[in-house]
Formats: C-alpha cells, sequence, structure tokens
C-alpha cells in the first residue's frame, strides 16, 4: 500500500537521520550553557539582601533592596547620611536571556576599558572571571561565575578590602538554602 506512495513508503536509513536529529536537538542545548552550573543560574528575581545578610561591607551600614531592572536583585548599604556606600547587583543567565553571561561580562569589560578606570586589572579565565577597576572614589567588581554575574560598586574602600568582599559575597551566593546561615 505504502510501497508506492512517493511521501509514505519507507527509506533506508531514515530512522538514523531521525535519531541523529533529536540527539543533535537534546544535545546542543546541554552544550551551550556547559558552564552554567551555579545554583542561582536559572533565578529571575530573588532578594538579594537576604542572601547577602551575613556579608558586612561596614558597621554603620544599613542595607535596603532595591527595585532590580534587568536583573535577579540589588541591594543597596546607605550610610548615616543616606548615600549609598555599598551596592551589590546580581545578573543571572535568565535575565540576559539569550545572550551568554560571558559575552555579557566581555562587553561590559570592553566598555569599562574604554572609560579609562584609574585602575583597571582582571584576572581568571571565562566561566570564572574577576574584574577590579575604581573611578575617583568608586571601587568596582565585576565576578562572573558559571552562569551568573555579580556586580558590586563601594565608594571608599581599599583595594584588598574590596576583594575580600567580592570573595564573601560570592562564597554567600553559591551557598544553597541548606547551606545558608541561619
Amino acid at each position: 500500500m505504502y510501497e508506492n506512495d512517493p511521501w509514505l513508503r519507507r527509506r533506508a536509513g531514515a530512522g538514523a537521520l531521525l535519531a541523529l536529529f533529536l540527539l543533535l536537538a537534546l544535545a546542543l542545548p546541554l552544550w551551550l550553557f556547559r558552564g552554567n552550573d551555579h545554583p542561582l543560574a536559572g533565578a529571575e528575581s530573588l532578594d538579594l539582601c537576604a542572601k547577602l545578610s551575613a556579608l558586612a561591607p561596614a558597621p554603620d551600614l544599613e542595607p535596603r533592596t532595591a527595585r532590580p531592572f534587568g536583573m535577579a536583585g540589588v541591594c543597596q548599604w546607605l550610610g548615616p547620611d543616606q548615600q549609598i556606600r555599598f551596592e551589590a547587583s546580581l545578573t543571572t543567565t535568565r535575565n540576559i536571556s539569550p545572550q551568554l553571561v560571558a559575552d555579557h561580562f566581555g562587553r561590559w569589560r570592553d566598555e569599562v576599558k574604554v572609560t579609562g578606570p584609574d585602575e583597571f586589572a582582571e584576572t581568571g579565565e571565562e566561566g570564572e572571571r574577576r574584574l577590579y577597576y575604581r573611578r575617583g572614589r568608586n571601587r568596582e567588581q565585576l565576578i562572573e561565575d558559571r552562569g551568573v554575574m555579580i556586580w558590586l560598586r563601594g565608594l571608599d574602600y581599599e583595594r584588598a578590602e574590596f576583594e575580600r568582599l567580592g570573595f564573601e559575597a560570592q562564597t554567600l551566593l553559591r551557598q544553597t538554602a541548606e547551606e545558608a546561615p541561619r
């Protein structure tokens, strides 16, 4: 019955071609997002101040959750004069889709270089990079961490103290709900 119909007749190798197509359809997304293993990589929004509650930029600063725009979360620490002294924001793979976090990090790095910061340093490899730069009294740090991007900005910090805060924030954000301090 189907032997004479040009559309319905059996073709040699059709099963292998279908299997190859299915394999590519499943493997390609896994290969593209292979470096996104951060626990928060898929988060659309979260309370960043709650996640970073153990972070202490300075004893007299009060944390405040800010309204994120195009980010998963923003937390600002205000001084006694209500000026923002320290700020942290988190961008995830879901927030910048269809871009990859690595592409976004590279574009940000290029923009920082063009603006001519007072200090500039980059460490690490793709997937786990850090960018340190300073403009006047503002010290900034951009951290790419396996599917998320953490941006920190502080006013009047020394580099060593600011780097310590960056590593501490990265560690706190990598903790799962079971590991988080209570």
